[in-house]
């Protein structure tokens, strides 16, 4: 046990170096930031004076020593905008976002780990099914979009919530909501895998022969061990969503958290700040990692049976796996209870040729402009008979086809995700596993980096690397 908390606090100084590297060139590929804070009308002098006091005139390798220096050092400099520690400014908002980060989390155990057991208790009839269409949705809806939603119904429309701040209870339960949702689809359904398991073992057939009361077995017999699962399920989960969860989340309800700083000094090319934002998100994302490692392997070893024991079981079940008398709770994909997955493939099959034949689907050019049709509703809502199904944007051009047109990006997008993302991560887990050693730890150091830092930042200062290169 010492040996693995070893090589996992190794890991962990390797991940945290890779970050710190990671993270001081990305916000560096986003440009000058003497152009924001600054503006236009600066005179040549005055930019190159600005330039300099920052440090920003050193060339790439120097600037990236000095940074490593700070780091270790613990000095992590001034915000260019504010001109205070950027320390100060993080942990000013340190405290929101761990009150939302914590109130979501709580949320999602009450709600996820309940649902995962009905699903797995009543997998063949409605209530099961419709558990499972609520993680699928989940998994269907960003949190982004959920935020956005819950905007227009509850304070836009309805006028029952409050969107911004972090004032009172109130505050909490869009946010929560929205943070909530991918997090209590993953987590419910785990949950019912993992009692799936659990429900055809065994003890749990004995544990009713001797005739404990049902809701005793599923508890302390079933959730008990399935447990082992859900405990590395559930801080990757958390440790997601402390990373990448709530950055967007909070600049749409203005939550005066880490991730609302975070994208405000992305934009603002508040380098010190933005460093020092994603590497503390980073620490704790490790951290929760770290912990749930440990807390993993010591519950897989004090759970362990003896050798002989192990290997006495194992034999019996290879030798006779049809006279167990255990029952198996997986069910086909195409058997009558699965319908889900039915109707979840027609969709997206359909889905598919639409896009495909989008040309011939779309009723408009989705590029056609006319400032006639600017922002008509959509059908049925006024008197426009136009065709506009979805109704059109601020320039006239059809919502509807522009869906439809959209969904060839999509598709074409994460096709190239998931083929690069295959190639890049089998290659790299297969030499791991192959190499091993210190190459296998630099490797799951990468893999913990890219965990750690929210990848809207990333994509962001790709983008403004592109937009705006520095000059």
């Amino acid at each position: 046990m010492l040996t693995y908390v070893l090589r996992t606090l190794l890991r962990m100084a390797i991940t945290l170096f890779l970050i710190v590297t990671l993270v001081f060139f990305a916000t560096r590929l986003s440009g000058n930031p003497v152009d924001f804070v600054l503006g236009e009308g600066i005179t040549k002098e005055d930019r190159a004076l600005l330039i300099a006091y920052y440090g920003l005139d050193s060339s790439i390798s120097t600037q990236y020593w000095r940074y490593l220096s700070s780091v270790f050092s613990g000095e992590f400099g001034l915000s260019f905008l504010e001109r205070r520690p950027v320390s100060e400014i993080v942990l000013e908002r340190a405290w929101p976002s761990l009150k939302l980060l914590l109130s979501a989390v709580c949320f999602t155990l009450i709600v996820s780990i309940p649902l995962g057991i009905l699903a797995a208790i009543y997998r063949t009839s409605i209530i099961g099914s419709v558990v499972m269409v609520i993680a699928f949705l989940g998994y269907a809806v960003p949190s982004f979009i959920i935020g956005i939603l819950l905007v227009l119904i509850f304070a836009y429309t309805l006028n029952w919530l409050p969107v911004i701040g972090d004032g009172t209870a109130l505050h909490f339960i869009m946010p929560t909501l929205a943070i909530s949702g991918t997090l209590v689809a993953a987590i419910t359904r785990f949950t019912r895998n993992a009692m799936l398991d659990v429900l055809s073992q065994d003890y749990m057939r004995t544990a009713r022969a001797k005739g404990l009361p049902e809701w005793i077995v599923i508890l302390k017999h079933g959730l008990r061990n399935a447990s082992i699962t859900l405990l590395s399920v559930v801080g990757l989960q958390i440790a997601s969503l402390a990373a990448a969860g709530s950055v967007v989340v909070e600049s749409i309800f203005a939550w005066p958290g880490i991730g609302d700083l975070l994208v405000r000094s992305a934009i603002l090319r508040d380098y010190p700040v933005l460093q020092f934002g994603v590497l503390s998100v980073a620490v704790a994302v490790i951290v929760i990692n770290a912990v749930v490692d440990i807390a993993y392997a010591s519950r897989i070893r004090a759970s362990a049976l003896p050798r002989d024991k192990r290997m006495t079981d194992a034999t019996h079940n290879l030798s006779s796996p049809r006279n167990t008398g255990t029952r198996t709770y997986r069910l086909p994909i195409w058997s009558d209870a699965n319908w889900i997955v039915r109707i979840a493939l027609l969709i997206g099959l359909i889905l598919v040729v639409t896009a495909l034949a989008a040309p011939w689907v779309a009723p408009f050019d989705p590029n056609a402009q006319s400032l006639i049709s600017r922002l008509r509703p959509p059908i049925g809502f006024e008197r426009y008979k136009d065709g506009f199904y979805f109704g059109t944007d601020e320039l006239g051009r059809d919502i509807f086809s522009r869906c439809i047109y959209g969904l060839r990006l999509t598709f074409a997008l994460a096709l190239a995700g998931a083929v690069i993302g295959l190639l890049i991560g089998g290659t790299l887990g297969l030499m791991a596993g192959i190499i091993g050693g210190v190459f296998e730890e630099i490797i799951m150091g990468l893999v913990d980096a890219q965990i750690a830092i929210p990848f809207t930042l990333i994509a962001f200062s790709f983008w403004q690397s592109w937009a705006h290169p520095w000059t």
